[in-house]
């Protein structure tokens, strides 16, 4: 085998250790699903004006749903996903996910969600029904507060060695990430009402 054949092993590797996975699913045709869940978010607005406050600042949220036909379409779609997730990460298949505390967000100008995890199940969620530009954006921290005060300077930010990520708020995007990763919604910066539906998804 002569030096440089490519056959030979690499002298210099880079191996990602522990990794983190946010998974990003985008509807195929969102549209008539998310005017059926506009309305159906509005609806249970106007049902309970007062909602309840966990994460959300200046924003509505409803009490956890109850399963509801105009929540099938969707539910379907993240179970599809869920399944995606399953063989990616080589989840032993004699387990079973459920999704649970589904909720819905109404976050209007001037609205954002404080920094959180989901504790005690596996994954948490976020289904985007309503977006527009400037309407905020899911953002991710780095799980470990240790690396963070191991680090050098770096020259410039990228994600290989960043410290928060965002993901940008689509309608009909779809974003699934473990439970256990703190995050925040930015502010609503404009008058338009951003709305999402979240959830948890617990197992056994």
């Amino acid at each position: 085998m002569r030096p440089g054949d490519e056959s030979d092993p690499p002298l210099f590797t880079v191996t990602p250790m522990f990794p983190t996975f946010l998974f990003v699913h985008d509807h195929p045709d969102p549209s008539a699903m998310n005017q059926q869940l506009t309305a159906f978010s509005y609806g249970a607005r106007a049902a309970d004006p007062e909602g309840r406050s966990v994460s959300g600042r200046n924003s509505w949220q409803s009490q956890p749903l109850r399963p509801h036909p105009e929540l099938q379409p969707l539910m379907g779609f993240v179970e599809e996903t869920i399944a995606r997730v399953r063989v990616y990460l080589d989840i032993d298949a004699r387990f079973s996910f459920r999704i649970t505390d589904t909720w819905i967000n109404i976050n209007g100008k001037g609205s954002y969600n404080a920094t959180h995890i989901h504790g005690g199940v596996y994954f948490g969620g976020v289904y985007y029904v309503k977006t527009h530009e400037g309407c905020g954006h899911i953002q991710f921290h780095e799980p470990s507060n240790i690396r963070e005060s191991h680090c050098p300077p770096y020259a410039r930010i990228t994600p290989r060695n960043c410290f928060v990520q965002q993901c940008a708020a689509k309608a009909g995007r779809l974003c699934i990430f473990p439970a256990y990763l703190p995050h925040e919604v930015t502010e609503n910066t404009v008058d338009d009402e951003r709305i999402s539906i979240a959830f948890n998804v617990a197992g056994e």
